[in-house]
This record gives structure tokens, sequence and C-alpha cells, in this order.
């Protein structure tokens, strides 16, 4: 219910969004924001990257909020400074996030649940739109393993899930695991490291590049279960999504996924410990850890998801609504009086 404009809405061709809400925004798009107040949607670092490039604007807002993600459980200690002094308040999609921000100082850091929406696209569309885009023999049972090589094959470990998936083959050999991904052709040297790992790995369908939203919803409506054996998350958008859809979803039970943990379809793999890392590992990794999730527990987990039936979502939808997400983000940038 406010006046808004927004800056940054050229968004790369390799990233998979829904064009539609791009093109809600044109009509709001300015070069340079005016007003008194800015949100921020984006990482501590772009943001910050933002602040210091456009400074004199910068200074000018009387207050500056950040919605921004984060995977892993403390900040780099540069950018400590960064979030304790530039933003009033920092929302994080998951309490895991808000810990870390609220770690490193920031004076006041919220957990603020992102929206996460559905198309509802008919069935029989679904069904056609994934006819053409996999080869899946009719009959087989399908486990989905989904990732952006952006975000770093490391954190995703779809190692993990293929060493699950030959694991479970042995004792169900009617499945098939679909490893859809994206960005492979911008981050060659880990492309080449899957695709290794794919020539050992019968069972497996692996398609790299570019759907729309409504393909990677009938990927994971058609599926017995998404797999996500990561070794850290900031909140786990797809695994939303497939909790909506009403799929299973098999997860490391460790950092911003958990607070699904009561949704119908959650199975939840334990950690078999957690390892330190470097900045080798993940971006500004030094000094934090993460979690290596238990293979045998993934492989239970597995014959769980498909032996058992998952009622449809409830709570899901209204937890994830854009509605639910505009109130809280309202709340705490106080332009919405608080709940009575």
């Amino acid at each position: 219910g406010l006046d808004w404009e927004v800056t940054g809405t050229e968004v790369g061709r390799h990233i998979e969004l829904d064009p539609d809400k791009i093109a809600a925004l044109g009509s709001h798009a300015v070069a340079v924001p005016r007003g008194e107040r800015a949100l921020v949607t984006d990482t501590l670092f772009q943001a910050t990257f933002w602040a210091l490039a456009n400074w004199q604007r910068f200074r000018a807002f009387r207050r500056v909020d950040l919605f921004a993600p984060w995977e892993l459980p403390g900040l780099p200690e540069g950018w400590r400074l960064a979030a304790r002094l530039l933003f009033h308040t920092i929302m994080a999609p998951s309490g895991f996030a808000r810990d870390a921000f609220v770690a490193a100082g920031a004076a006041r850091a919220l957990r603020v649940t992102s929206s996460v929406e559905v198309a509802g696209r008919p069935l029989a569309a679904d069904r056609l739109a994934l006819r053409r885009r996999l080869r899946v023999p009719r009959g087989k049972r399908v486990l989905v393993t989904v990732f952006d090589f952006s975000s770093w094959m490391a954190r995703k470990n779809p190692e993990a899930a293929l060493a699950a998936f030959a694991r479970l083959r042995r004792a169900v050999p009617n499945t098939v695991l679909v490893v859809k991904t994206t960005r492979g052709r911008r981050a060659r040297g880990a492309a080449r490291r899957l695709a290794a790992l794919l020539r050992r790995s019968p069972g497996v369908v692996w398609v790299d590049g570019v759907w729309p939203n409504a393909d990677i919803e009938a990927l994971l409506r058609g599926a017995e279960a998404l797999v996500s054996l990561h070794r850290a998350e900031g909140f786990g958008r797809n695994i939303a999504k497939a909790l909506l859809l009403g799929t299973q979803v098999v997860v490391t039970d460790w950092s911003g996924n958990t607070e699904m943990a009561a949704e119908p379809g959650y199975v939840g793999v334990a950690p078999a410990r957690l390892v330190p890392i470097s900045d080798a590992d993940y971006v500004l990794g030094d000094g934090q850890h993460w979690a290596e999730p238990d293979a045998r527990a993934a492989v239970r987990g597995l014959r769980a998801a498909l032996a058992a039936k998952v009622p449809k979502p409830s709570r899901a939808a209204l937890r994830f609504s854009r509605a639910r997400l505009a109130r809280r983000i309202g709340r705490a940038m106080e332009v919405l009086p608080p709940p009575c």
C-alpha cells in the first residue's frame, strides 16, 4: 500500500526468474532512487558495494533496511563492520541466517521468512512440459536434485545425493535421479567434475539450463522426493517449493531449512559431523564450518520417502505467502503497526 520505486532491475539472462514479476517492476524503475528510506534486497556484500558506489545518495536516506540471505553460521570478519553500521534493520530469511548477523553485532536483526509461491499450472500441462524436456522411461520412480552452479557445487553437494542414490538403487532398481542444474556453461570446471561423477552413476539424468519457474515446479511436483544433501542453506527455496507442491524432501537437517521440519513430507538427514571450511570451499569461508550429511541416514531417508504417502501441505501455503512476507517487512520497517 506504499508508493515505491525500484532500481537494479537488470537481471542476467542466465538467472531463473519469473518474467511477469520483472515486468511488473518496469513502470517503477528508476536509475537513482529518491525518497527518505530504502529497502535493499541483496547480499550484505552487494548492498555494501552499492552503498559505497553511491555514498552521497546512501547517506541522504533517513533509514536503510536490508533483506539479505546468508548460508554460514557467521559473517566474515571484514564484513561485520558493514552489518553493524550501515543498516537500521537486517532481515534474514531464517533464524540460522539471523543468528549470523546477531553474532556480527548488527543492532537489529530479525527473522523474516521469504515468500515462496507456485504457478499452479494444470497437471496435464506439467506432464507435457516434462515429456518435452526429459527422457525418463515410463513407470520409473523419480527423485530430483536441483542446484545452481553459482551457488557453489561444494555447498550444494550433489556428490552426496549421487552416492545415496547409488546405494538406494541397489535395493530399489526402479528409480531414476534427475539432476537439474543451472549455469553449467558458466562454471565449466565444476560442470566437468559433475560430468565425471555422472559417468559412474547409472540411472541418473542430467539436464542443465534455464527453465521457466512453472517447469521447475512441474519437475518437483512429478517427483517422489526432492533430494538436497547440502552442506549449508540460508533458507532453502526449492525445499520450501517442494513442500508447497506436496512433494517430500530428503534434506540435510542443519542450517536454515530446519525451520521447515514440522511440515508434512520433511525427511531430515542428520549431519554426520560439522567440518571446518576455507575460502577454497566457499566464498569467504575461512574460519567457518558446515555439515556433512550422514550417508547411511540419507539412504534411510530416501527409502522412507519412497515408502510414504505425503498429505497435501497445510500450513506451508500460508507460511510462505507473499502477503505474510509483506506484513512482516512492513512491521520490521515500522511502516505497519505491530500485531495486536
